[in-house]
C-alpha cells in the first residue's frame, strides 16, 4: 500500500510541473511568411523575453534562434488561462520601436507589411487582456 501512494505522489507532482511548465500563452514564430517553417513557444505574462542566450520560453526551449528572424506570428490562447495578447520589441529588455498588440483574434502572416516588423523582432511581452 505505501508502494502505491508513492507512485501516486509522483505522477501528481510530474503533472503539476508538466501543467505549470505550459505558460500562459502560445505562439507560432515563424521564420517565413504564411507561418511556415514555425517554432512553438509558451510565454508567461508580464515577463519580458528576450531573444538571445540564455533565454529559454517556459516550457525550457531555446529563444535565441528566433532573433531577428520572425516573420509571421500567430497567437493561441492556452486552456483554462486567461486571454492574452503580446508586444514585440526592436532590441532586447523590451525596448526600442514596439508593435502589437498581437492577439489570436488577429494573427500577423506578414510582419513586413505591417510596420516592417519582420526579420526585426528581439524580445517580447505578453499580457492578460
Amino acid at each position: 500500500m505505501q508502494f502505491k501512494t508513492l507512485t501516486l505522489a509522483v505522477v501528481t507532482a510530474a503533472l503539476s510541473s508538466i501543467a505549470s511548465a505550459a505558460g500562459d500563452i502560445s505562439l507560432d514564430m515563424c521564420f517565413k511568411n504564411n507561418y511556415v517553417d514555425c517554432q512553438n513557444i509558451a510565454l508567461n505574462y508580464n515577463q519580458c523575453y528576450d531573444f538571445v542566450n540564455p533565454w529559454v520560453d517556459a516550457n525550457g526551449l531555446p529563444l535565441a534562434r528566433l532573433n531577428d528572424k520572425v516573420n509571421s506570428i500567430k497567437v493561441y490562447n492556452v486552456q483554462g488561462k486567461a486571454q492574452g495578447h503580446c508586444n514585440i520589441f526592436e532590441h532586447t529588455g523590451c525596448g526600442g520601436d514596439t508593435g502589437g498588440p498581437i492577439g489570436s483574434g488577429n494573427p500577423h502572416p506578414n510582419l513586413s507589411a505591417v510596420g516592417g516588423w519582420g526579420n526585426k523582432i528581439s524580445a517580447m511581452r505578453c499580457a492578460p487582456n
